[in-house]
């Protein structure tokens, strides 16, 4: 099961979710696994969802407007396995500076888009005035305490850029396989999975088209 629910929530939500995520996998490539706490439940930070990118999993906390997390939530996912050069080019150090930075911004940019886009007008309405707020902590107007943000764990786990290439999966996750006496190095698992194994055909019928070419050609 790609969401496992902690705790209860009625089957009108379930539907919901699993229902938004298909459409939101569908539409980013992403496939992460999605674990919901019960409302109370508290993430580091005070924030209502995390991504982490090692296991490609997404933990939220229950909440009235679920789908804007969700979505935000798998955002995070897209970036990281198509666009690690940004993903890692990520620094802060504060809860304004993770506010502000670029993977957060996009993050909650698709989200309003996608509410926008599939009817839940309320839900984007939310976060746009969630946007609103955050752009006063972001200046220094508003203390991050107020939208629930712990600053002082931003502080104790800060996180500095790292410099990859766009391609950083591939060669994170390329190995060599061996058929017919033939070596090839394909990709596997996260988002490379079928492509690796198209590569891996692809591959074999150029060697196999090469060989009938020097025997009969």
């Amino acid at each position: 099961m790609k969401i496992q629910i902690v705790g209860q929530l009625d089957a009108f939500t379930i539907k919901t979710l699993y229902k938004n995520y298909d459409i939101i996998a569908r539409n980013l490539k992403v496939y992460p696994t999605v674990k919901i706490y019960p409302r109370g439940y508290a993430l580091d930070g005070g924030i209502g969802g995390f991504y982490h990118a090692d296991r490609n999993h997404v933990d939220i906390v229950d909440h009235y407007y679920l789908i804007s997390i969700l979505s935000h939530e798998m955002r995070h996912a897209y970036q990281y396995i198509y666009f690690p050069d940004l993903y890692f080019n990520t620094t802060y150090s504060s809860a304004r500076e993770y506010l502000n930075c670029e993977v957060e911004r996009d993050a909650r940019e698709y989200s309003i888009d996608f509410c926008l886009a599939k009817g839940y007008r309320e839900e984007a309405e939310h976060c746009k005035v969630s946007e609103e707020q955050y752009e006063l902590v972001i200046q220094n107007k508003l203390s991050p305490s107020v939208m629930g943000l712990s600053d002082g764990y931003f502080k104790r786990n800060p996180v500095k850029a790292t410099v990859v290439s766009r391609d950083y999966h591939l060669s994170q996750k390329s190995i060599t396989k061996t058929k017919g006496g033939v070596s090839l190095t394909v990709i596997e698992g996260g988002a490379g999975e079928k492509s690796g194994g198209a590569i891996y055909m692809w591959a074999v019928l150029l060697i196999l088209a090469t060989l009938i070419y020097l025997k009969w050609g």
